[in-house]
């Protein structure tokens, strides 16, 4: 069964991504995209193969948000990034953040490793009336690191993760550098978000 829905998955994935602007080298669904897609399946598949071949095939719009000016965080957090509001059920989010603390410390013994690091990024909901739905560590820095390093954090199912279990439609993803401590400072200078939502 679970190569059936594979194969079915793929050659769905074909079908429907075949008319994707090559210039782009990413083709997201739009909503009535995923809608047609469903809509034509159903005329030879039960529902509930169609949503299982459309979920494998991850056939989900993306919402997507970025930004590459670099800034430097000593002691106040501040927003770097802040996605559009989520469309739908949240089935996938992906961050990146390409970062470094101040490249020293008094504490060798934890210098090349995240222990007593600082300097970490968290990701905060923004609720649709302004306020916070609550907010998550998702990286901190390599100790006394002045190297570029870029980490990428997937979180692929609504339970996966407490943020995705909180996300609801007209919500944002915000991403907030955070430095604590004198001489603690967070470089940074990328992140972005994706969201991946079903209908």
């Amino acid at each position: 069964m679970a190569s059936l829905i594979s194969a079915l998955s793929s050659a769905v994935a074909s079908l429907f991504l075949s008319d994707a602007p090559p210039a782009s080298g990413t083709y997201t669904p739009s909503r009535a995209d995923i809608l047609l897609a469903r809509v034509i399946l159903l005329h030879h598949l039960p529902i509930e193969l169609v949503d299982t071949i459309l979920h494998h095939a991850e056939y989900y719009t993306r919402i997507h948000a970025e930004k590459d000016t670099e800034i430097v965080v000593k002691s106040d957090a501040c927003r770097y990034v802040q996605s559009p509001p989520v469309t739908g059920p949240v089935q996938k989010v992906a961050i990146v953040v390409e970062s470094h603390d101040q490249g020293w410390s008094s504490y060798p013994e934890s210098w090349g490793s995240y222990e007593n690091s600082w300097t970490w990024f968290q990701a905060v909901i923004r609720r649709s009336d302004g306020s916070s739905g609550g907010g998550w560590d998702i990286a901190r820095n390599i100790h006394a690191d002045n190297k570029w390093r870029r980490h990428a954090i997937v979180w692929e199912k609504p339970d996966d993760h407490p943020l995705m279990q909180e996300l609801r439609v007209g919500d944002r993803i915000e991403i907030w550098p955070e430095a604590r401590y004198p001489g603690w400072v967070n470089h940074v200078r990328y992140a972005s978000v994706d969201i991946f939502c079903w209908v």
